[in-house]
C-alpha cells in the first residue's frame, strides 16, 4: 500500500469537526475516521467503554469486534487505511498531544500529515459550547433552564420554574459564559503558539467553519491538493451517505442517520438537542447564538478583550 496521508484536524469541541469529517469522508478516496484516539483509549482502558462505528454500531462490517481488537499504536494509520482500502484518512481527534505522540511512534513516521486548524467565530462557538454542554446534562435543573432559554414547551414544576429563573439570572449566565471564553481562548492561543511542535514541520491549513458551510469547494480544495486529490461534488451531499466514523457530535450523526434516531429518545436532553437539527436539512450554518443571546449580551461578549483578541487571532470580525 502507498504511503498513508493523515488529515489531522485540530480545534476545540463543537468547532464543526464532525461536519468536516463527513464532507471529507464523502470523497471516494478518503476515509473520515472521526475521533480515532478513542480506539486506543478503549484498548488501554483510558475512559472509553463503548467505542464503535457511529452509523452501524455493533453491526458494522468494517469496525467489527475483531477489527477493533487489532488496533494498536504500531502502524496505527496504516492498519486503518488497509481496513478501508484508502491512502488518505481523516482524524478529528483535535488533541495536539495525541497527534504529537502518535506521529512520533517509530512505526508511524512514514505517514504523511496534513494539519487542519478548524475555527468557528468565537461568539458562534461560545453559543455552541454553551448549549451542547448543557444539553448533555439530564437533570431537571438544566433542562428547565434550557426550555426557558429556547422557549420550548416542557412540563415545568414550580421548583423547576424557580430553578430556571435562578439559572437564567444574568450574573450566573455571564459567569458560565466567561468560563467558556477562557477555555476557547486558551485552547487556540496555545495551539497557535505550539503549532510548529505539534505539526513537526508538516503543512498546516486554517479552515473557518463558516467558509466550509458557505463555500465548501473553495475551502477544501487546498487541503485536498496537499493529499493529491481534487474536490468532488458528493462532498457537498455528505448527509446522503453512511459514515463509519468513531465518535463525533451527535447532531450531525443524527442528520446522517437514515433511521433518524437520536440515542435515548426518552431522555429530555436528547429531545431538546434533536429539535435543533429537525429544523434543518443538509449543511446549514450554526446560528444558535441568535436565539441564545439578546443584542445586549452579544455587545457584551464582543466587548470582552479575550473575545476581540480571539477574533483577531482567528481572522474574524468582532460580530458574527
Amino acid at each position: 500500500m502507498n504511503q498513508v496521508t493523515v488529515i489531522a484536524v485540530l480545534g476545540l469541541s463543537y468547532c464543526g469537526s464532525t461536519l468536516l469529517n463527513f464532507m471529507l469522508d464523502s470523497h471516494p478516496d478518503i476515509y473520515g475516521g472521526g475521533e480515532l484516539l478513542w480506539l486506543l483509549r478503549k484498548k488501554y482502558g483510558d475512559g472509553a467503554t463503548n467505542v464503535q462505528c457511529t452509523h452501524c454500531h455493533e453491526h458494522c462490517s468494517f469496525w467489527t469486534p475483531e477489527a477493533l481488537s487489532e488496533v494498536c499504536e504500531s502502524r496505527f494509520y496504516d492498519y486503518i487505511g488497509g481496513l478501508f482500502n484508502v491512502r488518505v484518512l481523516v482524524d478529528t481527534s483535535k488533541n495536539p498531544s495525541w497527534f504529537e505522540n502518535i506521529r512520533k511512534h517509530p512505526s508511524n513516521r512514514e505517514a504523511h500529515f496534513v494539519y487542519v486548524i478548524l475555527t468557528k467565530h468565537p461568539i458562534r462557538h461560545i453559543a455552541s459550547f454553551f448549549t451542547n454542554t448543557l444539553y448533555r446534562k439530564s437533570d431537571d435543573y438544566l433542562l428547565n433552564a434550557l426550555a426557558r432559554l429556547f422557549s420550548y414547551q416542557l412540563p415545568l414544576s414550580s421548583k423547576g420554574r424557580s430553578q430556571a429563573k435562578m439559572f437564567i439570572d444574568k450574573r450566573l449566565k455571564k459567569r458560565f459564559l466567561s468560563s467558556i471564553i477562557r477555555l476557547i481562548y486558551g485552547y487556540y492561543y496555545n495551539l497557535f503558539m505550539n503549532i510548529a511542535r505539534t505539526s513537526g514541520g508538516s503543512p498546516v491549513q486554517v479552515i473557518q467553519y463558516e467558509n466550509l458551510v458557505a463555500c465548501p469547494e473553495v475551502t477544501l480544495s487546498p487541503v485536498l491538493e496537499l493529499c493529491g486529490l481534487e474536490y468532488v461534488s458528493s462532498m457537498q451531499q455528505c448527509f446522503k451517505y453512511p459514515h463509519h466514523q468513531i465518535g463525533g457530535n451527535a447532531g450531525p450523526i443524527y442528520q446522517a442517520s437514515h433511521s433518524r434516531i437520536w440515542g435515548d429518545a426518552d431522555d429530555p436532553g436528547n429531545a431538546l438537542r434533536k429539535k435543533q437539527y429537525d429544523l434543518h436539512s443538509g449543511i446549514f450554518l450554526d446560528n444558535k447564538y441568535q436565539k441564545l443571546f439578546d443584542s445586549h449580551e452579544i455587545r457584551w461578549l464582543s466587548s470582552i478583550k479575550s473575545v476581540s483578541s480571539l477574533c483577531k487571532m482567528l481572522g474574524y470580525n468582532t460580530l458574527p
